[in-house]
């Protein structure tokens, strides 16, 4: 049952699916090809030493040296690949709202359906999207890899971190997604509390980032825990990050659970 529950959610967002798959895949080839015609012109440093000074302060803080391998490298944290993996995974977390607001919960739950199963397979579409987007991203990279002319030999598990990192970050909203999805009974108030908790969060690390009052809780925010660009081109260990990431997603899935349970659908 579960299997076919998530079959269905699946065939009805096919379309899009396809289409953001595509466009993440075709992104980092996208990169990988400004990088190699900025390779062949300036180069990446001379360009860099054109803009302002505190530009030049703020990459050499996050990243050192800025070379050509960190082209591939900013497909994992690109604000519009962010917002495109991010719309769809918390699209599919608040299922639960979405289809309690249409009345289509009450018809499944009819059926005998379990809570059980409607909630997992929910949650394994929130896993799916987590995983595939990432994925795609990784392909792009490899398919830029083979089909274009690079100025430096670069391997694909270079930026496996980045892929993973990127995955944990998108698990942790998604749990929280979920917690939202299954605690209102509209999908717009659920989103509208999910836009503005993303915005906090993303603007804490930003002022963190630049001001040192505001580092100091700076790690409340998820994205704080997500910095592919350190993993990749610094080589700075990932693993306590991503055990933050994963035990957001965790509490706020098993949150969700307990909510859902508990409701009188």
């Amino acid at each position: 049952m579960i299997a076919a529950l998530l079959a269905q959610k699946l065939r009805r967002q096919r379309t899009l699916l396809v289409v953001l798959a595509l466009a993440l895949t075709g992104f980092p080839v996208l990169l990988l090809w400004i990088g190699t015609t900025i390779d062949r012109g300036p180069g990446v440093g001379e360009l860099l030493a054109k803009m302002p000074k505190w530009i030049q302060r703020l990459v050499e803080q996050q990243i050192g040296e800025v070379s050509f391998r960190a082209f591939p490298a900013f497909a994992f944290e690109h604000p519009v690949v962010l917002l495109a993996s991010l719309s769809q995974v918390l699209s599919a977390a608040t299922t639960p709202a979405s289809e309690r607001e249409s009345g289509f919960l009450d018809l499944q739950v009819a059926q005998r359906l379990r809570r059980g199963e409607y909630f997992a397979a929910t949650a394994l579409l929130v896993v799916l999207g987590a995983v595939a987007w990432p994925g795609c991203l990784l392909l792009g990279v490899a398919i830029g890899f083979r089909s274009l002319d690079l100025p430096q030999p670069l391997s694909v598990s270079t930026y496996l971190p980045g892929c993973l990192g990127l995955a944990t970050l998108l698990l942790a909203f998604g749990g929280v997604g979920l917690w939202f999805g299954c605690a209102q009974k509209r999908r717009g108030r659920a989103l509208a509390q999910l836009i503005g908790c993303i915005a906090a969060a993303y603007l804490l690390h930003v002022l963190g980032t630049l001001s040192s009052r505001l580092a100091v809780v700076e790690w409340l925010s998820p994205f704080h825990w997500f910095q592919p660009l350190r993993v990749i081109l610094k080589g700075e260990p990932m693993v306590g990050s991503s055990a933050v990431l994963l035990g957001v997603f965790a509490s706020c899935t098993a949150a969700a659970w307990r909510s859902f349970d508990r409701q009188d659908l």
